[in-house]
């Protein structure tokens, strides 16, 4: 069976939100969970690196993935035509009239 344009672009979706999630839990509970004994043994100035990646490294990744979730779907729209599809919708978009009472 052939997959239509939407499908391939929800697969695509669906397959980097599973992945950019994988790479969240791998930090937040690999890195800041199971290994956090041996990372401790690292410094980041006076902090040791399990306790800052526990605390404050699983937010800062996920705000990072959050960004590059973004882009990559910003091209994902692109090459599926969704982006464009946005514009012409809101083109062909009705002016409300503002003076009725």
């Amino acid at each position: 069976m052939k997959l239509l344009p939407h499908d391939r672009y929800w697969q695509a979706n669906l397959r980097l939100i599973l992945l950019l999630l994988s790479i969240w839990g791998v930090i937040a509970i690999g890195f800041g969970v199971l290994w956090v004994e041996p990372l401790n043994q690292f410094q980041l100035g006076q902090i040791p690196l399990g306790f800052w990646i526990s605390q404050q490294g699983a937010i800062v990744s996920f705000v990072i993935l959050t960004f590059v979730y973004a882009k990559r779907m910003d091209t994902l729209d692109v090459k599926y035509g969704r982006y464009a599809n946005q514009q012409r919708s809101l083109q062909r978009r009705p002016q409300q009239n503002t003076d009725e009472r």
